[in-house]
């Protein structure tokens, strides 16, 4: 995965199209994790220990960026609700 998404700048990071950026990166993110999910499973009746090792840190990395990119999505919200009033 090669993203560059160059939404999430200083001056923009309360803005609409930062909040829907962080959303669609959290989803694919998601998705990944399924995929990586789906595969573990599959690797399992195909012991491969290295490989398996490797697919749950990647799948381990990813819920971790999740979880980080949505705790900041809950304050560039907290931020928007903020400055809106």
């Amino acid at each position: 995965m090669d993203y560059q998404h160059h939404w999430v700048t200083e001056s923009k990071i309360g803005s609409a199209e930062a909040v829907e950026g962080i959303k669609n990166l959290v989803a694919d993110m998601r998705h990944s994790a399924d995929v990586l999910d789906a595969a573990i499973a599959a690797d399992r009746s195909h012991p491969n220990a290295h490989g398996l090792l490797e697919l749950r840190m990647r799948r381990r990395n990813i819920k971790a960026t999740v979880a980080i990119l949505e705790d900041r999505l809950v304050s560039v919200e907290q931020l928007r609700s903020r400055a809106s009033r």
